[in-house]
């Protein structure tokens, strides 16, 4: 009995010692679990994020019908103009190729673009355009790029820099105009009595509305160009390019220009009835940091005519470091115009 009593504090030790280590091994394994399972999670987490943003690309590109060529370290993008789609931008896209990463796009309810996304209420509005240029450069993640927009696209593209100044280090306006449509102590080139007969050709007359417009802006030395924009206009439904119509020549984008800061190269040729001359020259004189260049071409689509110039141009603006004579700053307005075969001189419109 002595022997037994004695041993027993020993064996009350060594009891409660293993009752602690099961305790404590018991806590480390639950800790170890609650570990494994917050990096399960989080790792799980980290996958649906992934999954997430992937889908929201495959979305975007397949809306937008987005492709992209170029290995080039700087991005510029491009927007076509009113009744076409991206395949108006081949020559050009061929030669920016060689220095930059090229992204063509569609606006929705032009070319390839997922129809189903079309809304008659959103895109009411040249607005709805450029909240879809942002939503395409975010979920891209496409930062810091130069967007190159002709005709309407221009100002698409500055209602996105205003909106979003970070995803734009320029603008490259093609022939652009602030207003169509004619106004008091303004000349946009438009009547309401020529809109009126626009609309009512594209209505009642399918094929011959794009024929008179494209004779209307492709120069008229250059007859396959005209051919290949009466196609891409033919080419567009009937009911969404009209509505397209209505927003772009009605659209008032003249209260805009002034809060727009990102550098922007206006590029602009002589002879051109869908945006005459002066129109060009307002939006530069409206704009807190634009260039105006006057190119050798005629007419409104110089990408179909004379894409090499073009691309000389936009090459040298784009790659100009920012102290560049070229690339204006914010307040530099009402810049002198450089034309492409005379030197640089005083322009007022």
């Amino acid at each position: 009995m002595r022997g037994g009593a004695a041993l027993l504090p020993i064996l009350e030790r060594r009891l409660h010692f293993r009752r602690r280590l099961s305790r404590r091994n018991g806590a480390y394994r639950r800790g170890r679990t609650l570990l494994a399972g917050e990096w399960n999670s989080r790792r799980m987490t980290g996958n649906n994020r992934a999954s997430t943003d992937m889908t929201l690309r495959r979305d975007i590109i397949r809306r937008f019908n987005v492709h992209r060529q170029g290995r080039g370290e700087r991005v510029v993008v491009l927007a076509h103009g009113f009744g076409c789609d991206q395949h108006v931008w081949a020559r050009l896209a061929a030669e920016l190729v060689p220095d930059f990463r090229v992204v063509l796009f569609d606006h929705v309810g032009s070319g390839r673009t997922d129809i189903a996304a079309y809304d008659p209420r959103r895109y009411g509005s040249l607005q709805g355009y450029a909240d879809d240029v942002v939503e395409m450069l975010e979920g891209l993640d496409l930062k810091g790029v130069t967007f190159v927009g002709h005709s309407v696209s221009s100002m698409i593209g500055m209602l996105a820099a205003i909106a979003r100044p970070a995803l734009f280090e320029r603008l490259v306006m093609i022939a652009p105009s602030a207003r169509y449509l004619d106004d008091v102590g303004y000349r946009g080139g438009w009547s309401p009595g020529q809109l009126a007969d626009l609309f009512k050709l594209m209505e009642t007359q399918p094929a011959q509305w794009a024929r008179t417009l494209s004779e209307l802006a492709v120069d008229p030395d250059h007859p396959a160009s005209r051919r290949e924009l009466e196609h891409l206009f033919s080419m567009t439904r009937p009911s969404i390019v009209r509505h397209f119509a209505e927003v772009t020549l009605r659209a008032d984008c003249r209260g805009s220009l002034g809060l727009c800061t990102t550098p922007t190269l206006i590029l602009e040729c002589r002879d051109d009835p869908v945006a005459p001359e002066g129109v060009a020259a307002f939006v530069a004189d409206h704009l807190q940091a634009a260039t105006l260049v006057r190119l050798s071409g005629r007419g409104h689509c110089p990408h179909l005519t004379a894409a090499a110039e073009l691309a000389a141009r936009i090459r040298q603006f784009a790659m100009a470091p920012p102290s560049s004579p070229g690339v204006a700053t914010p307040g530099t307005t009402g810049t002198a115009v450089q034309t492409a075969r005379a030197r640089p001189g005083p322009h007022r419109a």
